[in-house]
């Protein structure tokens, strides 16, 4: 239930102030995990004990409208990721189904489980969206800001996936192929069509987590991004459908980032940039008694010289990804328990490489119940495991395993 502050209006002399309400929300989900990581020589990390929770992700939610008139809404949202086990509550916030360990552990890269790729279960970027909207029923909505970008939203927002994204064995297949064309989240322009019965159409165009035109840092350089998607989405009776399109582009830069107190020195253009895209196909069905989700990505990623002369010289020998997953979603409610499971696969491969060879192949699986005491009270167990059986499988993520007993509040 959302508490909502009315903004200040009667303590204004003004009639600004007279259709604005500022509303805030949230969720706080906290649980009893144990975790295991497991690499293909045997060595691993494991992990138990309180921590974050994996149905939704802990935040803090202010959203604010006010009529303007004639049909046009000021809209805006900021969604401020939390974490609420850790000491720093607003410092960091949950990583999506890492260990969980405290910073001061990662300094050490030869102790477990500091090696685990992909860090721990803590990220320090709080910011999980905040924009400004411009919405008219009639006209359409065009939002500006840091925002979810298509890919994402089409993945992990628009209920497709109904076991939980924060532990493994539901983490990565929905959303594979999304860090080739720029992520979850970033800057930048969405518009949204009026309505068209059970058609729903968007298009952003948007660039990476920065502010200039230098986007995503990476080690000492940072990579200039920009990207284009849209997405359609339709709802009629118990079908649910979605298709999402994303194109990006990547330049590598090689920079000085401490050149000067602006950090606006940098050397000339490394060689090689890449152009990336992620085609999702989403459905979901309700049989009455129980319901079915899938989807199939599918995209493909090349790196090209500049300055080559013709399409086919522009490709680097063994510079093209492709890759792709499945994965196949289905709940039954009993009352106020509800059983769920999924099972997934994803892939990566290097088609035009001298010895062409699959690199990532990871299968899992989630299954277990949630309980709701109320619509905002909610109880769950939760097991899940994954397996990489490709030729670079992680040192320490060739298996993982991990169960969870939590329970989750949203307010």
């Amino acid at each position: 239930m959302k508490k909502t502050l009315v903004a200040l209006a009667a303590l204004a002399a003004t009639s600004a102030f007279a259709q604005s309400a500022v509303s805030i929300s949230g969720n706080f989900d906290i649980g009893w995990k144990a975790q295991t990581h497991t690499g293909a020589s045997g060595q691993g990390a494991t992990a138990t004990g309180i921590s974050d929770g994996a149905q939704y992700p802990n935040r803090i939610v202010f959203d604010g409208t006010e009529d303007l008139g004639g049909g046009l809404k000021a809209v805006f949202k900021s969604e401020i990721g939390v974490n609420p086990t850790n000491d720093e509550i607003l410092g960091n916030r949950t990583g999506n189904s890492g260990i969980q360990y405290d910073n001061p552990l990662n300094v050490a890269a030869t102790a477990a489980p500091a090696l685990y790729t992909g860090g721990s279960g803590y990220s320090q970027n709080t910011n999980r969206q905040t924009w400004v909207e411009l919405n008219d029923a009639q006209r359409g909505a065009l939002r500006v800001g840091y925002i979810v970008t298509t890919a994402y939203n089409a993945s992990s927002q628009s209920g497709y996936n109904q076991t939980f994204e924060g532990l493994v064995g539901a983490d990565v297949f929905h959303t594979h192929g999304q860090a080739y064309v720029g992520g979850a989240r970033g800057n930048g322009i969405q518009y949204t069509l009026p309505a068209m019965g059970a058609l729903k159409v968007h298009a952003q165009y948007g660039t990476g987590t920065g502010r200039q035109t230098l986007e995503t840092q990476n080690a000492n350089s940072r990579d200039n991004l920009s990207r284009f998607s849209f997405k359609l989405d339709y709802a009629d009776g118990g079908f649910n459908g979605t298709y999402g399109y994303t194109s990006a582009k990547t330049v590598i830069t090689n920079s000085i980032l401490n050149s000067n107190a602006q950090g606006e020195t940098l050397t000339a253009a490394s060689d090689t940039d890449a152009n990336a895209h992620l085609h999702q196909f989403l459905g979901s069905y309700n049989f009455g008694a129980f319901s079915v989700a899938a989807l199939y990505n599918t995209g493909e990623s090349k790196q090209n010289i500049k300055g080559a002369v013709g399409k086919a010289s522009e490709t680097i020998a063994g510079g093209v990804t492709s890759y792709r997953s499945t994965q196949l979603t289905a709940w039954m409610p009993i009352g106020k328990w509800t059983l769920r499971g999924s099972l997934g696969n994803l892939i990566v491969e290097s088609p035009y490489a001298a010895g062409p060879a699959t690199s990532v192949d990871v299968k899992g699986n989630q299954f277990g119940t949630t309980y709701d005491f109320s619509k905002r009270t909610t109880a769950y167990f939760m097991t899940g495991r994954t397996e990489d059986s490709g030729s670079a499988k992680s040192l320490w993520n060739a298996r993982r395993s991990a169960y969870i007993v939590g329970v989750n509040h949203a307010f």
